[in-house]
């Protein structure tokens, strides 16, 4: 395996890593699965974390896997998703760093309320739409529009799991994080990923926007 190859794929994979460790951003919602699982003992929890982990990954691979059937079935072509992925995550990234903290207690009350009503947390909220929503979603297709290789593919695998993984990590541990970060150092995480988000969401709309160019044939 030469060089020529292992460093654009180190390159993608870590891509695809900061990419979604900042989407799925476990720091933010601690206070939330702390609240979720308060009544669960460390055994409980850590298998709640397990089996969230393990709904969002099989969703999110689906969306990995049918990336193209998606862009056939509506006739949406790459460098226009590329746009709209952008911009979502855009969005995203901006509502990120300029939520109040009133915002945010808001949202994971509204999140809170919603699991206390179901037995089964780990699908709904925990998975969905907590760890594999809209904006992961996005994330992940955007990704697999940029994939032509296989070993792009490998990389955002190997990305989507490492990132699950450090979600694991941070729920199972989630009373030690949230004691130490603190509301003020969860916020400030929140923002960090936040502007991650938002610098590679708006090279996304630029590489989508040189491919819509280049299929008007105007370049």
């Amino acid at each position: 395996m030469s060089i020529e190859f292992l460093i654009p794929f180190f390159q993608f994979t870590l891509q695809a890593l900061v990419m979604l460790v900042a989407i799925t951003n476990p720091f933010y919602v601690v206070p939330s699965f702390i609240a979720m699982t308060h009544e669960y003992d460390d055994d409980e929890t850590r298998a709640i974390a397990r089996k969230t982990v393990r709904n969002a990954f099989w969703i999110l691979l689906f969306f990995l896997i049918s990336g193209e059937l998606v862009f056939y079935i509506f006739g949406i072509t790459i460098g226009a998703f590329q746009v709209a992925g952008g911009i979502l995550l855009l969005l995203i990234g901006l509502s990120m760093i300029f939520e109040t903290s009133q915002a945010g207690l808001s949202k994971r009350a509204a999140l809170e309320a919603d699991a206390s009503a179901r037995d089964d947390i780990t699908l709904v909220p925990l998975a969905i739409p907590m760890l594999s929503g809209p904006g992961t979603i996005t994330t992940v297709l955007v990704l697999k529009s940029s994939a032509p290789a296989w070993w792009h593919m490998a990389g955002i695998l190997i990305a989507l799991i490492f990132s699950l993984w450090l979600v694991y990590v941070v729920y199972t541990r989630s009373k030690r994080i949230n004691r130490a970060l603190g509301r003020m150092g969860t916020q400030a995480v929140t923002k960090i990923m936040g502007l991650i988000l938002l610098a590679v969401s708006v090279q996304f709309v630029a590489n989508g926007a040189v491919a819509l160019w280049r299929d008007f044939g105007f370049l």
